[in-house]
């Protein structure tokens, strides 16, 4: 179960995005498509397809591989939340997007403290034994804190674009409706 884990916490962003055009597929074919007019419905589900990744890093940053891009994904998931938080606040027929925003956003924090937790501790299953021997004792320590820095972020970013744009679709009539 360990290795399962770390694989998941490794490709968080793949899975978070196969999930998020799952979750589209099933939304459009058992009612979106009255809410998304298409002409066909390959067109609509062909969106998804090609849609849903680009709105997941809209809301939860692009997937890095270096800190300064973890602390910038970090910043447009606060900017993100912000502005939701701000518009749900001053519309008044979106407040009741608000408790759900802070429901994904607790989840999101929670899972990204889960996730950079067991990196910490379990970092000799995500590198080779080769690394082990070739690197020196601060060339691991930097690396285990960077890379625990970066599953944070990307959980939390991952798991965040998930929720926000899974909400954004299930409310998406009503938010239609308000404008």
């Amino acid at each position: 179960m360990k290795t399962f884990n770390a694989w998941l916490i490794a490709n968080v962003e793949t899975v978070t995005t196969v999930l998020l055009i799952v979750f589209y597929e099933l939304w459009y074919f058992t009612g979106g498509d009255e809410v998304l007019k298409f002409d066909s419905t390959a067109a609509g589900a062909a969106l998804g397809l090609l849609l849903m990744p680009l709105m997941k890093i809209a809301v939860g940053g692009y997937p890095s591989r270096n800190t300064f891009a973890d602390f910038f994904n970090l910043l447009i998931a606060v900017v993100v939340y912000t502005l939701i938080f701000v518009v749900a606040h001053n519309v008044a027929a979106l407040h009741g997007m608000i408790a759900p925003a802070v429901v994904v956003a607790l989840v999101s924090l929670m899972m990204a403290v889960i996730a950079s937790v067991f990196t910490g501790r379990h970092m000799d299953e995500v590198v080779t034994l080769r690394m082990l021997y070739v690197n020196s004792n601060v060339d691991m320590f930097e690396l285990k804190w960077k890379y625990t820095i970066n599953r944070f972020t990307a959980t939390f970013c991952g798991v965040s674009g998930l929720g926000l744009v899974a909400l954004l679709l299930i409310n998406v009539e009503y938010i239609i409706k308000v404008w």
